[in-house]
């Protein structure tokens, strides 16, 4: 985003007894904050590395699993991270999301801690403590029926079963993966239908145009901090609408999560996500099947626009400094 310095900057002021404030929160195409959503966008998955990330059908899974845009973990309870290294490089995951815990049961705290929404592994134990998150990685080899190619396949990879030799896919193991399905719809319809992201950035010049021509308006942290507090004191957690029409307001959605960055208090922004303190982060729920496959899943929507009344007041004091704290907002963001 690029800030021009012929455009003045105004400040929307929001204060604890007047009414101004958020009334509503649009799910739309084009967030002005520029920020999609993150939980939905980029699901948190992870992968033990002996016999799971090391083999090879592993490392397809987790190629597959990047390519459509997940966020790949490596947790495992070796001692270091050393000789996951290369692996980990090859794939493209950073040192950062690597971790070795030194035990299985560190390793499971870690999952959980990290938010992960599902971790691979071949060990039964782990998968059992970690209950839905938890998915079995098991290696079996297979040969084909046709060419008699044989090739290692894992729970979780697209086609496991179809020889990539001849192209057949072997009729015993497509009636194995019928029954599978018939026996775990929970698992296959697990998705949790919850989008989260940012919902304001505290100081972050948001263009505008209207009636009174071209301007910046920004929020600061003290003006966020009372619309939050004032948009759940109104009640307004179930009021969502589609692209700021107030004819369209969504059924079957509503907020789950928030919380305003304070890194001073421990309240950081998601893994992955860098917004500055006093900046709003929020989970809705989405139980709206339509609006969820038609409209969030398919990406036509990608993220948060909030709405309302707010008073204005223009910043004239040293506005070169303003607008130069303004870009270094914003480029820390874009680091």
């Amino acid at each position: 985003m690029a800030i021009d310095k012929r455009i003045p900057i105004y400040r929307f002021v929001v204060g604890e007894d007047d009414e101004a404030g958020v009334t509503a929160v649009a799910l739309v195409d084009n967030p002005a904050i520029e920020m999609n959503w993150q939980a939905f966008a980029a699901s948190k998955i992870s992968f033990d590395f002996d016999d799971t990330l090391s083999t090879l059908r592993g490392q397809e899974l987790a190629q597959q699993l990047i390519d459509k845009g997940a966020i790949i973990y490596v947790i495992s309870a070796r001692q270091d991270v050393q000789g996951m290294l290369k692996t980990a490089k090859d794939l493209g995951i950073p040192e950062s999301r690597l971790f070795a815990t030194g035990s299985n049961k560190a390793k499971i705290e870690k999952v959980k801690s990290l938010g992960i929404t599902k971790h691979y592994d071949n060990n039964a134990d782990v998968i059992k403590e970690l209950g839905s998150i938890g998915s079995k990685f098991v290696m079996d080899k297979i040969t084909c029926s046709n060419c008699g190619h044989t090739w290692m396949v894992a729970d979780g990879g697209e086609d496991p079963y179809k020889c990539n030799m001849c192209g057949m896919e072997n009729q015993f193991i497509v009636e194995l993966k019928q029954i599978d399905q018939k026996m775990s719809k929970f698992s296959s319809n697990k998705e949790k239908k919850i989008i989260s992201g940012a919902l304001m950035v505290a100081d972050l010049p948001i263009y505008r145009k209207d009636e009174q021509g071209e301007y910046y308006g920004l929020f600061t942290a003290e003006d966020i901090y009372n619309i939050r507090n004032k948009f759940f004191k109104n009640n307004n957690t179930k009021s969502v609408n589609e692209m700021h029409d107030p004819n369209k307001m969504v059924e079957g959605v509503y907020m789950i999560e928030s919380f305003i960055i304070d890194s001073k208090r421990g309240i950081n922004a998601p893994d992955g996500l860098k917004l500055t303190d006093g900046s709003w982060f929020g989970s809705y729920k989405v139980d709206n099947e339509d609006i969820w496959n038609y409209f969030i899943k398919s990406g036509e929507f990608k993220g948060f626009s909030v709405e309302g009344v707010f008073k204005t007041t223009k910043i004239d004091a040293k506005p070169l400094s303003i607008i130069k704290q303004a870009i270094d907002i914003i480029k820390q963001i874009e680091d």
